[in-house]
């Protein structure tokens, strides 16, 4: 430029051009988990798929979150190299040098705990519980346990209903244990998502059960019942059998009845080594043992009670004691005052333990003992913490001195119980279903009805109909 005169120039600056790629970030649909990607910097946030601008050249950090129950397993990537960051592989750095997609698979993680569902099924009612705790179907019918745990269901039905089976994939292969679908138990291995199916039914509306009859000895008599279906005369006859509903109370009448003064035995054997429907059980399926030859108590004839109440068995669990009596003819009295606590005494590891209310059940024949909870002290940080009277696997014993004046144990007929030495607790504490076989108490006979009184912690299963042949 010649500067011969004024003269104005004017420079421009511009910006060099920078490109913008795109970044999709999506989901592998091969893998049979679930998860997110974040991407950083933003603003991705991805679940089944996400996309972002970023300038040539820039660097982004894709992050891999696994969802519960679930693994990160690789990343894909098409047009652009897709790293490992330092932070681990669940991380990778794309370099934005042309339009990228990046493809994140889950899948999902083979040693997350396992769900287990229980359904129930029928016209029937019941309970479903579960051994570990969690199941108490009931209200809690679903339940996650960790892997391979083996899981014993509990079927309990109520009065009224029986339990009819187990279905469902828990009976996949080896899945549910002990191979008889109709057992009140079944073990499960969670090595799987599983799902069982406990069917109840009505008692009235399934299906029919098989007494029979086996006449033992060496005389002779004949025996019918009531409804009709088995008779069986004095002679020809040395067996019999009959199908009667399900439930059904049935009556055998013998054609001798035992009369005023004579003596009678009784014995009970067990037909089978397992717990099944052909013996007398708990409504958990548990079969009572077999009774040798005993005396039974004659009534016939007898004029008024004058059997006092007999302790059978006590149980614990937590702040509760409850003390099993059974009687021949009456049932506890309810009395119209407490009977004293002081008349108990409850030692649990050999401490004594408060009582502190008594309650008498007259229909259950039971004495529940509700005892106080106990204060301890951490010796090391001496924090104070509440804790159950009686916890599991302690052992416990039980007293009762009938007081001198006021209110004690005793039947509707006035026949007081005997006072009780220190005698050992059955601990329930921590036990989730019942695994207690009933406990054999005392048997009458009036006439020609023989009368076996069993007692627990739960009612016998009156659709379970033992073989007569068993008694002798």
């Amino acid at each position: 430029m010649v500067m011969d005169k004024a003269r104005t120039v004017i420079a421009t600056f511009d910006h060099p051009s920078t490109a913008v790629f795109g970044l999709t970030v999506k989901m592998d649909a091969a893998g049979s988990g679930s998860g997110t990607v974040t991407s950083d910097p933003g603003p991705m946030y991805c679940g089944p798929s996400c996309y972002g601008s970023y300038a040539e050249n820039s660097e982004v950090t894709l992050t891999a979150t696994p969802a519960a129950g679930s693994i990160f397993v690789a990343w894909t990537d098409t047009g652009a190299t897709c790293t490992e960051s330092t932070a681990g592989p669940a991380s990778c750095v794309v370099k934005m040098t042309e339009k990228t997609t990046v493809t994140a698979k889950f899948d999902k993680d083979p040693k997350a705990p396992k769900n287990l569902s229980v359904i129930k099924a029928g016209a029937g009612a019941g309970i479903v519980s579960s051994d570990p705790a969690g199941i108490y179907c009931g209200a809690f019918c679903n339940e996650t346990f960790p892997l391979s745990t083996l899981v014993r269901l509990s079927a309990a039905p109520n009065s009224g209903s029986i339990f009819t089976g187990w279905s469902g994939d828990a009976w996949s292969g080896d899945a549910c244990s002990g191979g008889d679908l109709q057992a009140l138990t079944c073990e499960v291995t969670m090595d799987m998502a599983r799902s069982v199916t406990a069917t109840f039914n009505l008692a009235s509306t399934s299906s029919k059960k098989t007494l029979y009859l086996y006449k033992l000895g060496t005389g002779s008599g004949a025996v019918t019942s009531d409804p009709a279906g088995i008779d069986c005369p004095a002679s020809g006859c040395s067996n019999a059998s009959a199908s009667f509903d399900s439930g059904t109370p049935v009556t055998l009448t013998l054609a001798t009845a035992v009369t005023k003064g004579q003596s009678v035995t009784l014995a009970y054997t067990d037909p089978t080594t397992a717990n099944d429907g052909n013996a007398i059980q708990d409504v958990f399926g548990n079969d009572t043992i077999s009774v040798p030859v005993i005396s039974v108590t004659n009534l016939t004839g007898a004029t008024g009670d004058t059997m006092p109440p007999k302790f059978v068995q006590a149980t614990a669990n937590g702040n509760t004691l409850v003390m099993s009596y059974v009687d021949a003819a009456s049932k506890l009295q309810d009395p119209s005052s407490s009977i004293s606590t002081a008349a108990f005494t409850v030692k649990v590891a050999d401490v004594a333990r408060t009582v502190k209310e008594v309650k008498v059940n007259g229909t259950s024949n039971t004495v529940t003992l509700t005892l106080d909870p106990v204060q301890v002290t951490d010796p090391i940080t001496h924090d104070v913490t509440t804790e159950p009277a009686v916890t599991e696997g302690k052992s416990v014993t039980v007293a009762y001195t009938a007081p001198a004046t006021g209110a004690v144990i005793r039947d509707t007929a006035l026949n007081p119980a005997a006072t009780l030495v220190a005698t050992n607790v059955t601990n329930l504490t921590g036990t989730q279903v019942d695994f207690l076989p009933p406990t054999f108490a005392l048997a009458t006979v009036n006439n020609n009805k023989l009368v076996l009184s069993y007692t627990g912690p739960y009612d016998l299963n009156e659709n379970n109909l033992p073989v007569v042949g068993a008694f002798a």
